[in-house]
């Protein structure tokens, strides 16, 4: 196998991981929240807390940084998929950052059942 094969590979399953775990987190909360399940709902808040600076945050930066070293090395920057897979990865920081973990940590503060 060589380099790139490598980097390549790595690249694919720490974006697996990233966009796979917070699927399967919003499958859960989506499913809590039909049902009516309040405390369903925040354990599906609690994991997104927890989750998103142990799993999401470092996968996510494992993802853009071997894509980097894979552009950086093997292909460049003129793609367009590349190009518009840089710019999905500044929307989803952004909105994981500036969106959901605000709403997230205010909606579990403000929640009756932590009381």
């Amino acid at each position: 196998m060589d380099w790139y094969s490598l980097v390549k590979f790595l690249h694919v399953v720490a974006a697996v991981v990233w966009v796979g775990g917070g699927f399967a987190l919003m499958l859960l909360a989506v499913r809590a929240d039909r049902a009516g399940n309040v405390d369903g709902m925040l354990q599906a808040m609690r994991s997104v807390g927890e989750l998103g600076n142990k799993l999401f945050a470092p996968t996510s930066l494992v993802t853009l940084v071997l894509g980097l070293i894979m552009c950086w090395f093997w292909v460049g920057f003129s793609d367009l998929w590349i190009i518009i897979g840089l710019a999905g990865y500044v929307t989803t920081f952004l909105i994981g950052t500036l969106v959901f973990k605000p709403a997230a940590d205010t909606w579990l503060r403000s929640s009756p059942a932590t009381a």
